[in-house]
């Protein structure tokens, strides 16, 4: 995983998420997402976790990568980086999937 950051709601079961209708469309690599909001289990105090994920609600990155339900986005062009210097791992009930 390189160092990159996986975070899982707790709250969120998969059984509950199966008959939830407004759970998020299944997503696919290349699908191009919109962070719109940071994790409700991102960890306290850590304030370059806290900038990275405030820095990318609102904005559009391409799944880059999927594993275990969580999705892999390049988020480095946020901060005027290469698009991988970044990356995050987030479920995808905190994305929306954009139409092509």
């Amino acid at each position: 995983m390189d160092g990159a950051l996986r975070l899982r709601s707790e709250n969120v079961s998969p059984a509950t998420t199966q008959h939830n209708e407004t759970r998020a469309p299944t997503m696919n690599i290349g699908d191009r997402v919109k962070l719109t909001k940071v994790p409700d289990d991102l960890p306290e105090g850590n304030r370059q976790l806290e900038t990275l994920f405030h820095g990318c609600v609102g904005k559009t990155f391409t799944v880059a990568a999927i594993d275990e339900g969580l999705l892999e986005l390049h988020v480095g062009e946020a901060f005027e980086k290469p698009a991988d210097y970044h990356r995050i791992w987030v479920e995808p009930n905190l994305v929306k999937r954009l139409e092509a």
